[in-house]
């Protein structure tokens, strides 16, 4: 699982990494080109553990840390 990340919020969420990346791209294909070059200059692109993506599922605010290069929830 990969979520893309811009400042403290989550854009995306999926199965793969292509696959997430598209889905926020299809997102920001709303906003001005200026904007759009901005947010995709500071997107974050991380793995992320089953356990952190249930919590996402389930909670509308949570934690996360990098633990061994994957994004679990603290």
């Amino acid at each position: 699982m990969f979520v893309v990340i811009y400042r403290n919020s989550i854009l995306g969420l999926g199965e793969s990494e292509e696959q997430v990346i598209s889905d926020v791209l299809l997102l920001l294909s709303c906003l001005s080109e200026d904007e759009k070059s901005h947010v995709i200059n500071h997107l974050q692109v991380a793995a992320i553990s089953p356990h952190a993506c249930t919590q996402i599922a389930s909670n509308r605010t949570v934690t996360l840390k990098r633990v061994d290069g994957v994004l679990e929830t603290i």
